[in-house]
C-alpha cells in the first residue's frame, strides 16, 4: 500500500470531521510538528502513528486500512456509503439507523 494513499485518506477524514492537524494532534496524541513534518514532506506513517491517528478517528487500525484499500470507482457493488458514514458521529449514526429501521419496517408492511 503506498504511503502517498495513507496520507490523502488522513486528509480526507481530517476535513470530513473538520480536523485541523492541531486537534489531530490532540486526538492522537502525535506532537503537531511530527503532524506537519508527515504531511508536509509526506514522510513514511510507521505503524504506530497509523494506529494513533486511526484511534483519533475513532476506528481500528484495520478499519482505517480497509478505507484506504477500497477503490470507491473500482468497488460498485457496496450500497451503504461507507464514507459519509465515518464522517458521522455517535449520535447522528444512532438517528440514521433509526431510520432505517423505520424503512425497513414500512417496507416490510407495504409488501404484505
Amino acid at each position: 500500500m503506498e504511503n502517498e494513499r495513507l496520507l490523502l485518506k488522513m486528509e480526507e477524514l481530517m476535513k470530513q470531521r473538520g480536523y485541523s492537524r492541531y486537534r489531530l494532534s490532540q486526538l492522537s496524541g502525535i506532537k503537531q510538528s511530527t503532524l506537519t513534518t508527515m504531511f508536509n514532506k509526506r514522510s513514511t506513517v510507521s505503524i504506530d502513528t497509523l494506529t494513533k491517528i486511526s484511534k483519533a478517528f475513532g476506528m481500528k487500525c484495520s478499519e482505517f486500512l480497509s478505507l484506504v484499500e477500497d477503490d470507491p470507482e473500482k468497488n460498485t457493488s457496496k450500497d451503504f456509503p461507507v464514507y459519509e458514514w465515518e464522517a458521522l458521529n455517535k449520535d447522528r449514526k444512532h438517528v440514521v439507523v433509526l431510520m432505517m429501521q423505520l424503512l425497513r419496517e414500512d417496507q416490510q408492511e407495504t409488501t404484505v
